[in-house]
């Protein structure tokens, strides 16, 4: 709420360096989802906490699978990240991937490289632009914004695979 009435902690930190942050809601506004790593730049998870009932739901995501922003379909079975470059917090030597990541029966993930972004620019600070992956509401496509060349953005779509 705006004027500051029913505040909680989302995440209580277990550990010394143990971080979270860019955080989205499900679409449903029920799940506040976030990058948790566990501590810094260690173990990374996707991380949400149902504000209704408390249950938090963490789901393991490799070094080079960790990225600068997630994002989940609209039934919290898919997810999407931007992935990043090895200057960021998970110094990944493979992680400049549009990846999706499809929500397992054994509470895992499964990872699908969809867009090779070696050539994109992700630092900000140096005219570049951070993807900011999102998935359509029909589950058909990862759509996100890239710049392969100087100078050059662009709003890109990537077809995802039916399963």
């Amino acid at each position: 709420r705006a004027d500051g009435t029913g505040m909680r902690l989302v995440h209580k930190r277990s550990m010394d360096m143990e971080i979270n942050g860019h955080e989205w809601w499900s679409w449903d506004g029920k799940t506040v989802w976030f990058d948790l790593q566990t501590p810094r730049s260690q173990v990374f998870w996707l991380a949400g906490m149902n504000v209704e009932t408390g249950r938090q739901t963490r789901y393991r995501v490799e070094r080079d699978w960790w990225s600068i922003h997630f994002n989940s379909s609209r039934d919290d079975t898919l997810f999407a990240g931007d992935g990043g470059d090895p200057s960021q917090v998970a110094y990944s030597t493979d992680g400049m991937w549009i990846n999706l990541f499809r929500v397992q029966s054994a509470g895992t993930l499964a990872r699908e490289k969809l867009v090779d972004m070696s050539r994109h620019n992700y630092v900000t600070g140096k005219a570049g632009v951070e993807p900011n992956v999102h998935i359509t509401p029909d589950k058909k496509w990862v759509v996100f914004t890239g710049q392969f060349e100087p100078g050059q953005r662009h709003v890109y779509a990537a077809e995802i695979a039916r399963r």
